[in-house]
Parts: structure tokens; C-alpha cells; sequence
């Protein structure tokens, strides 16, 4: 009896125990790995962003064994199911007294949630999360816009340069007149630049409303003599 006892003790404790390890797993955040070129500043305790919010932090950065720097980072618990497999991260650089950053790009909603330790191979610029995914948001070309007029103009012109630039030349157009960037994020920009850029973009948009016209006149029926 002593030893039955003893026996189904020992049996709950170490249910218990698993039971508490798995507790305290799901409800810890998920460790991934990014591989860049440039860690451009990041220290540990940075923080990981997604479309503006904190979603996690920089716990680590160092070199890596193939010539590339590690950035070892933890997304938290609440969004985890939020980072997929197929998404990318971008560091960018610190400006206006912000700090560097990880910034969390979603590629495509519906492939399988990341996976604890995960690999990624970091996004060498904005314009390159946009050509894998195809299409550009307002709220990110807001935010790179605050990243520095002279960066956003680097990504404009990668665009322009890519072989699918008939594509975003027609979003950068329309979203040109969603610019959401605050007049605090403004003051922080070069402002001998700012209006350059802006005028850039508002001579795509008008050159893109021609072209709407003119293809309208062209389904126009042309009037029977």
C-alpha cells in the first residue's frame, strides 16, 4: 500500500510538473533568428514592430558562422500567431532620436505560424518586401517616408528600376494621396528635400490621372459620321 501510495505521488507530481512546463512555454514568447548584412545600430532590447505596434524585441546580436550578423529576437506571446513562415523583417536604422528597429513584414496571411528558433533571411530594403509581396500599403509608405526622405527615395528608385515598375508606379500614385505622415514626423525630415520628394510623387499621381482619362476617351465609341 506504502508503495502504491508513493508510486501515484510520484506519477501526479511529475504531471504536474509537465503540466506547468507547458503552461509556462505557450504562455512565453517565441525565439527566431534573422540574417542580415548591417545590424545598422540594433541593440538588445530594440524592439520588433509590426505595422506600427511592438509585437516583440532584439534579445541578441552577433556574428553568425556564415559571414552575416545575427539578429536574435523574441516576438511575444500575444502575437505570435500573427508572424508566419512566409513573412520578412526588415532593421532600420536609427533616426530622429528613435532608436534602430526590427520591423515585421506579412507576406502571406495564410502560411503556417512561424516555429520556435526559425531562420530568416533579412530584407535588405522596403522595396525589396514589396516586390516579393506585389503591392505597397499607405500606412508603410507613410512610415517609410518618416524613415528619411533620402531613404524613401533609395526604395523609389529600386522600384524604378525593377521590371514590375509599371505595377507600383500606379500604387505609389494613388496611395501619394493618403499620405498619413504626422506634422511631428514631418519636422524630423530634411525639409529642403521633403518637398522634392513630394512634388515627385504628385507629378506621378497627376501623370496617372491623365492616364485614366485617356483610356476612358479610348472606350469612348467613337460618333457615327
Amino acid at each position: 500500500m506504502t508503495y502504491q501510495r508513493a508510486r501515484l505521488t510520484f506519477l501526479l507530481a511529475f504531471l504536474a510538473f509537465l503540466l506547468t512546463a507547458r503552461l509556462a512555454a505557450a504562455a512565453s514568447g517565441i525565439p527566431l533568428v534573422i540574417e542580415v548584412d548591417n545590424s545598422k545600430g540594433l541593440r538588445p532590447g530594440d524592439p520588433v514592430r509590426f505595422e506600427g505596434r511592438e509585437i516583440g524585441e532584439v534579445r541578441a546580436v552577433g556574428f553568425g558562422d556564415r559571414d552575416t550578423v545575427e539578429v536574435h529576437i523574441e516576438i511575444d506571446h500575444d502575437a505570435r500567431d500573427r508572424v508566419r513562415k512566409s513573412g520578412m523583417f526588415l532593421v532600420n536604422e536609427p533616426i530622429g532620436g528613435e532608436p534602430a528597429h526590427v520591423e515585421y513584414f506579412a507576406i502571406d496571411a495564410k502560411s503556417p505560424p512561424v516555429e520556435a528558433n526559425q531562420r530568416f533571411q533579412g530584407a535588405r530594403s522596403l522595396a525589396e518586401v514589396w516586390l516579393r509581396r506585389g503591392r505597397i500599403s499607405a500606412d508603410e509608405l507613410s512610415r517609410a517616408m518618416s524613415q528619411g526622405v533620402e531613404q524613401m527615395r533609395r526604395n523609389l528608385d529600386e522600384l524604378r528600376r525593377s521590371p514590375e515598375w509599371s505595377k507600383f508606379k500606379d500604387q505609389v500614385a494613388r496611395l501619394s494621396a493618403q499620405l498619413t505622415v504626422t506634422g511631428s514626423e514631418l519636422t524630423r525630415l530634411l525639409n529642403e528635400q521633403l518637398p522634392k520628394l513630394q512634388k515627385e510623387l504628385d507629378d506621378l499621381y497627376a501623370e496617372y490621372q491623365k492616364e485614366i482619362q485617356k483610356a476612358e476617351r479610348e472606350r469612348r465609341p467613337t460618333p457615327a459620321p
